[in-house]
């Protein structure tokens, strides 16, 4: 027995010894998990959610130590405070001191619309004055529409129909039905919807308006939406009203007319009518009625007026140069275009294309223009206020005029998603300096949803660097883009070209569905990809089909002047379709020259 009571009495005092261990050690555990929860707790981002939901008191204290701890953010903890602190006098003061201290930031932007609430709470005159100050900083759709309640409340129906209007260009479909009640008549709002494309709101409103510049609007909306019997009674109508059945009366005598035939579009002041003018000239002189001398001088005179058909008027100086051996002419035509570099049919003539690069930046001289900002951008995203920090980005991008801090927040904000607001500030900046670092030219052709764009361009056959250059004249890189004819999306695609690609892949995609990046891509490069395996990589032709449809081109092929490629380039029949070509194939040497071939 005894040594099982041996063994007894030494389990029982391990078992003790285990029991005080475990008690030290969670008292121990206790104690670091309270240290850590403490330590939480005095976070930066912890303090200012403390300091939001506490009384102002409290929240000033809160916010003035904030201030110590990060002193980069002092501006916006006297801001909350004094939010928190309103409606004290104090508090108002301290909103407008804000506002005065740094005008042209977010804190100056959301001191104003404070105030403007306040004010407008009061009934004041201020009201006004404040919420115009803060769309002069930000011009939001939601803060029009604020300011157009709060003018129509006050029974200025003139100035809360202007708000509206501007809200509405901006995308704020609601603010339809706000303009109509605030309209001082219904034919003003018809001419505005008509000028933002809403024909069948237009027909609605004019529905039961029988003036006469109410039929004619109305005829033009109908025709439009293509109803053309419809349109046709309406314009019906508008005529009798032009022209009504009146006592005839001696009608004045004609002023004498110069002896002469009427003056042609060539003999035109306006170089795009001469353009124009030289269709059938050249289109004679293509089929071999007509001398070369009657067109080439006219070709010239418009690529030197500066006006956006003058590259395609210098190019095709140079081909009919070329051909007639007029070594002056020809000359001259491919100095124009060496001058109008970057430009597709400058690298066309020349197989060269010219992009005006600066050196890179140095690195030393971006950390300097940006630090400030740089630290704000830091210590917003440190307590949780991504909103702000691209607020901060978005303001001194567009306020500055400083090259390398231009060029540092438009590469903050293309990564943190801001696309389109990137690539907006360096096509802004290369607008104004052609010669600039090479950062603005990367962020003017940004390489956006790499991801989807490069894995559905491997799979349909498509360079990605083609689909970039598609996407970047059909939508600038936005993917809610939508247009007058219904087109959607990053790669701006049709109903029928969503039907077309469930008919071919087995999908059931709605239009809507191109919204979404993945979708519209894919998409979008599947129909490129049909495109240029129809016409044998072509990508020309393949470019013409995707603006104008495949059987327009497959015409425009037939017919006899646009056998040669150079003939075709001249005589495409829609001029958007001419400068589409253009333009995309510009888009698309350029990002070769920057990135190559993608991966």
């Amino acid at each position: 027995m005894a040594p099982f009571s041996n063994l007894c009495a030494r389990w029982r005092g391990l078992s003790q010894k285990w029991r005080l261990l475990a008690t030290w050690g969670g008292a121990l555990l206790g104690v670091v998990l309270v240290w850590q929860l403490t330590l939480l707790l005095r976070t930066p981002q912890a303090l200012v959610r403390r300091a939001g939901q506490a009384r102002p008191e409290r929240a000033a204290r809160l916010y003035a130590r904030l201030a110590q701890e990060m002193p980069e953010l002092t501006e916006y903890f006297r801001l909350w405070s004094a939010q928190a602190g309103m409606s004290s006098l104090d508090a108002v003061q301290e909103l407008q001191a804000i506002s005065a201290y740094r005008p042209n930031s977010p804190a100056a932007f959301d001191s104003h619309l404070t105030l403007a609430r306040y004010y407008a709470g009061l009934e004041a005159d201020q009201a006004v004055d404040e919420y115009r100050a803060a769309l002069a900083l930000d011009d939001r759709a939601d803060l029009r529409v604020e300011l157009a309640r709060h003018l129509e409340a006050r029974g200025d129906l003139a100035g809360a129909y202007e708000q509206y209007r501007a809200a509405l260009g901006k995308t704020r479909i609601d603010a339809f039905s706000d303009m109509r009640r605030t309209a001082s008549d219904p034919l003003l709002v018809a001419r505005d919807l008509y000028d933002r494309y809403f024909f069948t709101d237009v027909v609605d409103v004019l529905r039961d308006d029988q003036r006469c510049e109410a039929h004619c609007l109305r005829a033009k909306a109908l025709s439009a939406l293509g109803l053309e019997a419809e349109a046709q009674a309406a314009q019906e109508a508008c005529e009798a009203c032009q022209n009504p059945a009146a006592t005839p009366v001696e009608a004045p005598a004609p002023a004498a007319r110069p002896a002469g035939p009427e003056p042609t579009l060539l003999e035109s002041d306006n170089p795009v009518e001469r353009w124009s003018g030289t269709w059938d000239l050249d289109l004679s002189e293509v089929e071999g009625t007509r001398p070369i001398t009657d067109v080439l001088p006219v070709y010239l005179d418009v690529a030197e007026s500066g006006v956006y058909v003058s590259d395609d008027a210098a190019y095709r100086a140079l081909v009919l140069a070329q051909r007639r051996s007029d070594a002056d002419a020809e000359r001259r035509a491919s100095a124009l275009l060496a001058d109008m570099q970057p430009n597709w049919y400058a690298w066309l003539a020349s197989g060269e294309l010219m992009l005006d690069l600066a050196p890179p930046f140095p690195e030393a001289a971006v950390a300097d223009a940006s630090a400030a900002v740089r630290d704000r951008v830091d210590a917003l995203t440190l307590i949780g206020r991504d909103d702000l920090a691209l607020d901060e980005l978005r303001y001194a991008a567009r306020l500055s005029d400083t090259p390398e801090l231009i060029s540092w927040t438009a590469m903050e904000l293309l990564g943190r998603g801001e696309v389109y607001t990137s690539y907006v500030l360096a096509v802004r900046y290369l607008t104004e300096h052609p010669c600039a670092a090479p950062s603005f030219w990367t962020l003017a052709y940004p390489r956006a949803f790499e991801t989807h764009v490069v894995r559905w361009a491997t799979e349909y056959e498509v360079p990605p660097n083609l689909v970039w250059a598609v996407m970047r004249q059909e939508s600038q890189f936005q993917p809610l883009a939508t247009s007058s004819a219904g087109a959607v999306g990053l790669l701006q695609l049709m109903p029928a070209n969503v039907a077309d690609f469930n008919q071919t892949q087995g999908t059931d995609y709605d239009p809507g569905d191109c919204y979404r990046p993945e979708v519209g891509i894919q998409i979008g490069a599947e129909h490129l990809g049909r495109l240029l395996r129809y016409y044998e990589g072509d990508t020309v032709l393949a470019l013409m089909a995707y603006n104008a449809g495949a059987g327009n081109v497959d015409a425009w092929l037939q017919e006899p002047g646009s056998q040669d490629r150079n003939d075709l380039l001249r005589f495409i029949p829609y001029g958007e379709t001419r400068e589409y070509v253009g333009r995309v194939g510009l888009n698309y040497q350029i990002y070769e020259a920057l990135y190559g071939e993608a991966e």
